[in-house]
């Protein structure tokens, strides 16, 4: 007797923490037959996969899992794919990651022709600048089911993907996940071969863990391929910029500089690129990244000089607003400014509470001096940084 169905609905079951006994008082039927199905010794009806469909909010995937029964199909095996999906968000909005996965069931059921992946891709690039992150990351989960029903043709899009997905839960706070999700871009990028996704899946990697806990050796480790390569590309502006972070954060001036003087060569060479992108690296991304750099080194000037050049960033990416913003702040503290410092970064945390705001927000606390942190605007930024 097949199993599967069963092993879906525990895996579901338990990420809405729902013992037997509590799934059994939402639906008409007891506890012990719910055990039964899980472990594979009674079959589920047609009307207890309905009804377990509906307490879960599968929206029809058990309902399909149950109609096709145990034929070892892609159409099957895509559904189990898609049930797991649902335990691993957990109680996340589940309907709205079971509609994202409805274009995977559908390939595989051969419903609807291959999609325009490299539309689909650039779609990601600029959703993950303008969406809520989200609505995003649940969008990605059904996109990389279909590529992994079919790695070989699709894998190169998914590698875009999976770092936009990583992306979005780490800021979301799901820092642990987020690096599993890097690795298997980076994975997937060595598999398809192409140098210069490799190159660009690495140097997105370092740029992002250096704000999500990564080693300063990680960060620099990451961004070889690319800058060995030496293509003009938004990898290669994006691993030198990397590198301009992990210097200025062990206070080396003169790498400092250096890092962003490439960077910015690199960016002169790459030529035009998509202002409203995470798949490009335009002027107003490495202007922030400067402000950083410089905030860092206390070069205030310089930050405040790099911050009027990203003020030219697209009104859409409203997460980047709130970074500048947050250098800002971060700047006003080392000036003596520490009341009206903390103020602002308490501010931009409480409406923006990113993984990356909320990293900015400890470096404007640590940027006040120990004899003043007794100040109520201190304490107050220290508790929320805390409590998030």
């Amino acid at each position: 007797m097949d199993a599967s169905f069963g092993a879906a609905l525990r895996s579901v079951r338990v990420a809405h923490g729902l013992s037997l006994a509590k799934l059994a008082r939402r639906i008409p039927y007891s506890a012990s037959f719910v055990g039964h199905v899980e472990t594979g010794l009674r079959q589920p009806t047609p009307e207890f996969a309905r009804c377990v469909d509906e307490a879960l909010q599968a929206s029809g995937l058990f309902v399909e899992l149950a109609r096709i029964g145990a034929a070892d199909t892609v159409y099957r095996r895509t559904l189990i794919r898609a049930l797991g999906t649902l335990s691993g968000v957990g109680v996340v909005a589940p309907a709205a990651v079971a509609e994202s996965v409805r274009r995977s069931l559908d390939t595989a059921a051969g419903l609807q022709p291959d999609c325009d992946w490299d539309g689909i891709v650039a779609d990601y690039g600029r959703g993950f600048m303008t969406e809520p992150l989200r609505r995003l990351a649940q969008r990605a989960v059904g996109d990389l089911m279909v590529v992994s029903t079919a790695p070989e043709a699709h894998g190169r899009h998914g590698v875009r993907i999976a770092m936009v997905y990583g992306s979005s839960v780490a800021s979301l706070g799901d820092s642990a996940a987020a690096r599993r999700w890097y690795g298997t871009a980076v994975a997937l990028a060595d598999h398809t071969g192409d140098a210069d996704l490799r190159a660009w899946s690495r140097a997105r990697l370092a740029y992002r863990i250096f704000y999500e806990g990564g080693t300063d050796d990680e960060v620099l480790k990451a961004t070889e391929l690319a800058i060995a390569r030496a293509k003009p590309s938004p990898a290669l502006v994006e691993a030198h910029a990397a590198r301009a972070h992990v210097h200025a954060h062990r206070a080396d001036k003169k790498a400092t500089k250096q890092a962003l003087g490439r960077a910015y060569a690199a960016l002169d060479a790459a030529g035009g690129q998509d202002d409203v992108s995470i798949f490009s690296m335009p002027s107003w991304r490495l202007a922030i990244a400067a402000s950083w750099a410089h905030t860092a080194l206390g070069e205030i000037e310089q930050a405040e000089a790099a911050q009027a050049e990203a003020r030219h960033l697209p009104e859409a990416a409203k997460r980047w607003h709130a970074q500048v913003k947050m250098h800002r702040a971060w700047g006003k503290v080392q000036r003596d400014s520490i009341d009206t410092g903390a103020e602002e970064a308490l501010h931009l945390l409480t409406a923006e509470p990113s993984t990356v705001i909320r990293g900015l927000a400890q470096r404007v606390h640590a940027a006040v001096p120990e004899r003043e942190r007794a100040r109520p605007a201190v304490r107050e930024l220290a508790h929320a940084i805390t409590r998030r």
